[in-house]
C-alpha cells in the first residue's frame, strides 16, 4: 500500500502527492517541515531570520507573508487598494499577516524625537538584540514594546514612544498608535515598491533609498546604549543608533 511497481527500475516506488516537492537542502533551509514522502517535503524549515514563503526561505518575518502591503487604512478601519470617495485615509499597510490583519503606518512623520534622553538603562522585559540584525528584523511587537518603554518612564525620559502613543487621527484616539518594531521596517524595506505606491496614492510621505533617506525610530532595543532605527538611507532596513540621537517618529496602528 502506498507504493507502485516501477518495472524499469525493478523496484517498488513510494507514491506521493504532488505537494511533496522540496528536498529542503537549499539556501537558508534547515530541513523539512512535517512528514516526508519519498525523501521530499511539502514545506521547509528556515534559518533564523528567514521564513518559508511557500517555495523558498526569505529574509524577514511574518509581517511579509500577507498580500495587502501598500493598501490604505481608512478612518472607518476599512482596508482598500486605492483611495475611495467618502473615506479618509489615515495610514498605509506596511505589515500584512498571512491570516489577515497587520500594521499600518501613519501618512507622515510626527516630528523628530530622541528614543531616550540618556543611555545606560535597560528597559525591563524588553528583549535586546545586541547588534544582531536578524534578531531585530524578527521583532514585530510594536505596541507591546512601546508599552514596556512607557512603563519605564514618562515622556521626558522616552520621548519617541510617548509621541507615537499620543498621536491620533480621525477615527482613532491617543493610545491607538505606537512606535513600530524593527521588523516593521524590514517588512517595509522588502515590500517598498508596493508600500511607497500606497503612500503616493494618498499623498503621504515615502521612505527613500538614497543617501538622504528617512531615519525613524523603532521600539526595538539593542542594548543599554542603543536602539534600532530605519536604515533606509544606508540601504539597510534597520541600523542600531544611540538612544539620544534625534530620529523621526512614524507611528503604526495594529489592526
Amino acid at each position: 500500500s502506498g507504493y507502485d511497481w516501477n518495472a524499469s527500475a525493478q523496484t517498488c516506488t513510494q507514491q506521493c502527492a504532488s505537494s511533496y516537492q522540496y528536498t529542503c537542502t537549499g539556501t537558508n533551509q534547515t530541513g523539512g517541515s512535517g512528514t516526508a514522502c519519498g525523501g521530499l517535503y511539502e514545506a521547509c524549515s528556515c534559518s533564523r531570520g528567514y521564513f518559508w514563503d511557500g517555495s523558498v526561505c526569505v529574509e524577514g518575518n511574518m509581517c511579509m507573508k500577507g498580500t495587502q502591503h501598500g493598501y490604505i487604512l481608512n478612518s472607518d478601519m476599512t482596508i482598500t487598494y486605492t483611495a475611495q470617495s467618502g473615506k479618509t485615509p489615515i495610514g498605509v499597510v506596511v505589515c500584512s499577516y498571512p491570516e489577515g490583519g497587520g500594521q499600518a503606518m501613519a501618512l507622515e512623520s510626527i516630528g523628530e524625537y530622541k528614543w531616550g534622553i540618556s543611555i545606560g538603562y535597560d528597559i525591563p522585559n524588553l528583549s535586546n538584540s545586541f547588534g544582531d540584525f536578524l534578531e531585530a528584523a524578527l521583532d514585530i511587537a510594536s505596541c507591546a514594546n512601546s508599552a514596556k518603554i512607557m512603563a519605564a518612564g514618562d515622556k521626558s525620559k522616552y520621548p519617541a514612544a510617548w509621541a507615537a502613543h499620543e498621536y491620533k487621527t480621525e477615527g482613532t484616539s491617543a493610545g491607538d498608535w505606537c512606535l513600530p518594531a524593527a521588523g516593521i521596517f524590514t517588512s517595509y524595506y522588502n515590500n517598498r515598491d508596493a508600500i511607497n505606491s500606497g503612500f503616493t496614492k494618498v499623498g503621504g510621505t515615502q521612505f527613500f533609498l538614497n543617501a538622504y533617506g528617512t531615519y525613524a525610530w523603532s521600539s526595538t532595543e539593542d542594548d543599554t546604549q542603543e536602539a534600532w532605527s530605519s536604515g533606509f538611507g544606508n540601504n539597510f532596513s534597520v541600523i542600531y543608533t544611540y538612544k539620544y540621537y534625534g530620529r523621526e517618529v512614524r507611528p503604526v496602528l495594529e489592526f
